[in-house]
């Protein structure tokens, strides 16, 4: 059976998402606590990997195993033995066919810029610019900005590229990166 989990991570603690050799990921974690509560390996696929030091609102990955599970429960035990930084949101069974990187209608990047003074208490979530940004210029950049994700570009266009969430008088922005490919349905915010 098919299992679909919902996690949220504080990046800064990992390199990154995907399993690294002799690297704390956060993948790594999870299948480790996975394989100490089923006592047998646990293999995930994640929806999308990020980067060292990038943090995840909503990441999906799935996982098998033979039986049937009790979804709340397994979320409190497997909470109860990750770390601080890693949090199982949800868990629901699927149907077998599911492709957690594959049958995804949409996903969205947020990227927050500080453009007023050094911010020390979030200077783990929010990148510390500390200078104004002219936000033409930077629609303009950021349409020729192309991430990959699973080796698929992440397509822009000028009507789609951007779309300011907020701006906080001129002190930050937030802006969001959404995908132009219309088979993404997982929410993945950075």
């Amino acid at each position: 059976m098919k299992y679909l989990v919902n996690l949220s991570y504080n990046g800064s603690k990992y390199y990154g998402y995907q399993i690294q050799k002799n690297k704390d990921t956060v993948e790594g974690e999870l299948e480790k606590v996975l394989s100490k509560i089923f006592n047998r390996s646990i293999n995930t696929i994640g929806a999308s990997r990020t980067d060292r030091g990038v943090h995840a609102l909503n990441q999906y990955c799935t996982f098998e195993v033979d039986e049937e599970i009790n979804p709340k429960k397994l979320i409190h035990s497997v909470n109860s033995l990750l770390s601080d930084y890693i949090y199982v949101k949800s868990i629901k069974k699927l149907d077998n066919n599911f492709n957690v990187r594959h049958d995804v209608k949409r996903k969205e990047y947020v990227y927050k810029i500080n453009m007023g003074e050094y911010n020390p208490i979030e200077s783990e979530y929010v990148y510390q610019y500390c200078k104004n940004i002219d936000k033409e210029l930077l629609d303009r950049s950021l349409l020729a900005f192309h991430p990959l994700y699973n080796g698929m570009s992440l397509f822009l266009t000028p009507d789609a590229a951007i779309k300011y969430l907020s701006t906080i008088g001129k002190q930050a922005t937030t802006f969001t990166v959404p995908s132009k490919n219309k088979n993404h349905e997982l929410e993945k915010v950075l």
